[in-house]
């Protein structure tokens, strides 16, 4: 799946936002932020062995993949503000990048939101003992 994902990604930047592959292989789920005929043509060609269901999401995979540069980059930025950045990756299904952050405050969730864009980030906080709390 890596593999096609990168593909499509490269040759469709602008409209593909990934892809996910149901546990058996029999469905491939494409998501996409505008449904072209040749990103279709493109996933027809290669021959998958199942059903293949397409849906729309707000953000490409390229703009989740910056999301995720840009939180690389601030990451040292963010520690000495304060803010407690325990990980964060990109998830295809939700089409966002998902940012954990340890005892997340209100003031601290805005500021993520304002700096890395609130269409594209989902903010948990994370206690102790691995429990989550979403809020946002």
């Amino acid at each position: 799946a890596g593999r096609i994902q990168l593909r499509l990604q490269r040759s469709f930047p602008s409209l593909f936002s990934g892809l996910s592959l149901s546990n058996d292989n029999a469905t491939i789920d494409v998501y996409a932020t505008t449904l072209s005929p040749g990103l279709k043509a493109a996933v027809g060609n290669l021959d998958p062995e199942g059903w293949v269901r397409y849906y729309r999401c707000r953000n490409t995979l390229s703009s989740l993949y910056s999301v995720q540069g840009a939180l690389l980059a601030k990451w040292a930025g963010l520690t000495h503000q304060g803010i407690d950045v325990a990980g964060f990756g990109t998830t295809i299904t939700s089409n966002c990048e998902e940012i954990d952050v340890i005892h997340l405050t209100q003031a601290q969730l805005v500021l993520l939101r304002q700096e890395f864009g609130a269409d594209k980030v989902c903010i948990r906080s994370t206690e102790a003992l691995n429990r989550d709390k979403h809020l946002g």
